[in-house]
């Protein structure tokens, strides 16, 4: 499927997001580290931390690829803002 540029075809109407398999990992990522954040909220507990306590390194990487991929969320946002506001 061919992508206008800024978003409308010929006919005025608005074509859907096309979201490549970067931006759906970074989706991904920051949704379980978004939840795994909300179960240390709400209940003390930490899901990643029980599943690598045994494994600091991989705990630090693991937590490192979340803060990334929302880093990048937020990048991706903006380009969809401004691809919306043209």
């Amino acid at each position: 499927m061919i992508v206008p540029e800024d978003g409308v075809n010929d006919l005025g109407t608005v074509v859907p997001v096309v979201l490549n398999p970067l931006d759906w990992t970074a989706l991904a990522l920051t949704a379980a580290g978004a939840l795994a954040w909300g179960c240390g909220g709400a209940f003390g507990w930490d899901p990643v931390a029980a599943l690598l306590e045994s494994r600091p390194g991989v705990l630090r990487a693991v937590q490192g690829l979340s803060g990334a991929a929302a880093l990048y969320c937020a990048g991706l946002a903006v380009r969809l803002l401004r691809r919306r506001r043209r």
